[in-house]
Formats: C-alpha cells, sequence, structure tokens
C-alpha cells in the first residue's frame, strides 16, 4: 500500500490551512517488522517568530474519525531571545545528573542538544 501524506498547518487562530507534500526518506523496515514503515520530511518557511501554530498529517486512505487524525500545536521560537544549551559525556554519576537536571531547571531552555 502506497502512503502518501500531507502536512497541513496554520496559525493557532486562522481557519484556514496551508499543505505541504512531505519528501519521503529512502527507508527499508528490517525482515523483523510486521509492515514496512515510512519516514517523511517537510520543511516549513516564512514561519512567524512568537507565534502558536497547528499542524496535522491528512493520508488519504486514513477514516474521518481515525486516531490518526490529530491535531498538534507548535510555538515559534523568539530570535530576540532564544536559549540552547549543548552538552555531551557528562557521565552517568549522580553528580553529574544532578548537575544537568538543575542547570536546565534553572535556564529553561528552548533547545536541548545532547550528543555523546
Amino acid at each position: 500500500r502506497k502512503c502518501s501524506p500531507v502536512l497541513e498547518y496554520r496559525e493557532y487562530s486562522s481557519n484556514s490551512w496551508q499543505s505541504i507534500a512531505p519528501i519521503q526518506g529512502e527507508y527499508e523496515s528490517p525482515p523483523s517488522e510486521y509492515s514496512q514503515r515510512y519516514i517523511f520530511t517537510a520543511l516549513l518557511k516564512d514561519l512567524s517568530p512568537k507565534t502558536l501554530y497547528e499542524f496535522r498529517i491528512q493520508e488519504p486512505t486514513w477514516d474521518e474519525d481515525s486516531e490518526q487524525n490529530v491535531i498538534y500545536s507548535y510555538k515559534t521560537f523568539d530570535p530576540e531571545n532564544l536559549k540552547i544549551v549543548q552538552g555531551g559525556d557528562s557521565g552517568n554519576t549522580k553528580e553529574a545528573i544532578e548537575m544537568n537536571q538543575n542547570s536546565l531547571k534553572n535556564i529553561n531552555p528552548d533547545l536541548v542538544m545532547i550528543g555523546g
């Protein structure tokens, strides 16, 4: 079965949805998977800062009342006051975990990136 989703989005107070066709990534489910999985990417441009948006995924084969027909929300960043925390390999000792938790709580970051 072919999967052809469409990403729809709008500002929270708007009644009009805009749509964009996502790009399908290359992914082969391993033989142990129950069914084929699909991965899609969509890039939304020219969104307004500090604005609440709603988005949903529509797929022609889904029923109108499907559990998959969910509306999600997302607020765009404030570019004048963006807080990003980056770290990695800080260890898994009690002290390191407490330091990380307390640091994040005090900063209230918009984005956290942890590598390692």
